[in-house]
């Protein structure tokens, strides 16, 4: 029979580490969500420059092509 007011380290152990590993989930699951909130927007301002009838809305570079 567990004695009240002890400690089980074993247990505060898997806790512990149940929670950082939740935490790494949700730090994981926000930068995907920002990187993919960035990407969207960006393709989102491309389009919109192309439907409104314009060439130039993307730079092209030039100097790393190897002609």
């Amino acid at each position: 029979m567990p004695v009240l007011g002890r400690r089980d380290s074993r247990g505060e152990n898997t806790n512990r580490r149940a929670s950082l590993v939740a935490l790494g989930v949700v730090v994981v699951l926000f930068v995907i969500g920002w990187i993919l909130t960035r990407e969207l927007y960006s393709n989102s301002k491309i389009e919109d420059c192309v439907m409104s009838g314009r060439t130039n809305c993307v730079p092209i570079d030039t100097r790393s092509s190897t002609y």
